[in-house]
């Protein structure tokens, strides 16, 4: 019988272009989530809006968003979320956080309880109640339940045995022990799970012991950093590399090479061992580029460059995702670098940052009860006059209080922007706005401005106020 090569050629090509399972079946590059969210005293959380974010990049630990949904009156939800590998995601009904550990092509029902009531009165950054999601339908075999176990056996173990850590013999039995009872498990992911774990067991064992250490574990080791466990380890053993084996090395031909944007020399230098793989070595660098980004011992300039040859050079999508997030960390709020946008949604009114166009912004966040602030705002309605073709003004109170903030607006709306963050903490970190709790007598003001220019990058950050001259810098600027 005569076989159509054709035919062999698009089946063999559909064949290899899918992901497919054992015995023919194609695996679904999405998972289902489902469940139903209510507050302890058992009022649903209807009509809510809800998103799923995964993390990959376990050095700035900044998420990806993946869906969004809406759950219906009774509080139940239902979305279908892309994606590609096993990876932890991160289910948030605003205030309420839940993890877990997603397959491709499986379904989760997630039941979540949460103090609702409380937290919608809290206030503040850690005024969240985020915990590991309760899914109905895991089972032995299921990657929750499995990692679940695991981490419980281990830290039963080292709660048993509070010199265990240090005693070798004591330590091989126990990771003897745990690879008879999880033999069975076929999950790459999970398996990867349990040898990082041992690493984490061994870890103070092999203290005197680096090289071989990390040759077992990281220098032939791939996918290393979107693995959480695989990070936990990583981030532990090389802890401070950079910094205490290069930067106190003023003569250290490192320097040279990271000021002239020499990558592969760089990552050459990074790390002393010869087998090492790029990928380790790539890890390794962005890893120190983020521990001492802050310290300024190279200019703004060249830690950017070294962060651009890696988006551009390297062929691992991870790393360039992290070398993203850490260029978004390192250029945050420094002049010439786009200024964060703002989202506000009250009650009557929204307000999007961004949105303002063809004009410079002058971004005032201040409090009510801060009465240097009642000076500013006689000169902000001059400045608001003189330079309205010019300038759009934005004056944002960051109150606990908002019957004190309407009154001071009620008194002193203008020509401007005049709104409430609405108590989203993303603003307060993205503007390093302090969260004054009690009364400083230490400092002048509360308030605090940033001038942003019509293409939405920084020009002075922060700028002055305008009892301080702003308007004199303000002149300059549209003067040139």
């Amino acid at each position: 019988m005569k076989i159509n090569f054709l035919f062999l050629l698009i089946v063999g090509f559909a064949l290899t272009s899918s992901s497919w399972a054992f015995g023919g079946v194609p695996i679904k590059k999405e998972i289902n989530v489902k469940g139903n969210i209510q507050s302890f005293a058992k009022m649903p959380y209807g009509n809510q809006s809800f998103r799923v974010e995964q993390i990959t990049d376990f050095i700035t630990y900044q998420k990806t968003e993946l869906a969004t949904g809406k759950t219906d009156r009774h509080g139940n939800f239902d979305v279908l979320v892309p994606l590609k590998n096993t990876e932890l995601l991160f289910l948030i009904f605003d205030k309420v956080e839940r993890t877990f550990f997603a397959v491709p092509g499986k379904s989760y029902f997630i039941e979540i309880k949460a103090p609702i009531e409380s937290l919608k009165k809290a206030r503040g950054t850690f005024a969240k109640d985020v915990k590991a999601a309760k899914i109905v339908n895991s089972h032995p075999k299921e990657l929750n339940y499995l990692i679940d176990t695991l981490d419980y056996a281990c830290s039963k173990f080292l709660q048993e045995n509070p010199g265990g850590r240090k005693n070798k013999k004591q330590v091989d039995a126990f990771i003897i022990e745990l690879k008879l009872e999880f033999s069975g498990v076929e999950s790459p992911y999970f398996n990867d799970y349990l040898k990082y774990k041992e690493a984490e067991l061994l870890m103070f064992i092999y203290r005197s012991k680096r090289k071989e250490f990390a040759n077992l574990y990281f220098d032939q080791a791939k996918r290393i950093g979107d693995h959480v466990q695989k990070m936990q380890v990583f981030s532990s053993f090389f802890k401070g590399n950079f910094k205490h084996r290069i930067l106190i090395d003023d003569f250290n031909p490192f320097h040279s090479a990271f000021n002239k944007g020499d990558l592969n020399l760089c990552l050459n230098l990074i790390y002393d061992a010869p087998n090492a793989t790029r990928e380790i070595r790539e890890l390794i660098l962005l890893y120190g580029i983020y521990e001492i980004h802050s310290q300024k011992k190279y200019s703004l300039r060249s830690v950017n460059g070294m962060l651009d040859a890696i988006i551009q050079q390297t062929t691992n999508v991870n790393h360039r995702l992290i070398a993203q997030h850490i260029k978004h960390k390192v250029t945050r709020l420094k002049e010439g670098f786009p200024a964060p946008n703002i989202v506000i949604e009250n009650e009557n009114e929204q307000f999007e940052l961004k949105k303002i166009n063809n004009k410079y912004v002058y971004l005032c966040f201040f409090r009510s009860w801060d009465e240097s602030f009642q000076e500013e705002l006689k000169l902000l309605k001059i400045i608001a006059k003189k330079y309205a073709d010019e300038l759009a003004i934005v004056c944002i109170g960051t109150d606990d209080d908002v019957k004190t903030f309407t009154q001071v607006k009620t008194a002193h709306q203008g020509d401007w922007v005049f709104m409430h963050y609405n108590f989203q903490s993303k603003i307060l970190s993205d503007y390093d706005i302090e969260a004054f709790r009690i009364d400083r007598y230490d400092i002048e003001t509360t308030a605090k401005y940033y001038l942003i220019d019509p293409d939405g990058d920084l020009v002075f950050s922060p700028a002055v106020s305008p009892t301080q001259g702003f308007h004199k810098d303000f002149q300059r600027i549209i003067a040139q």
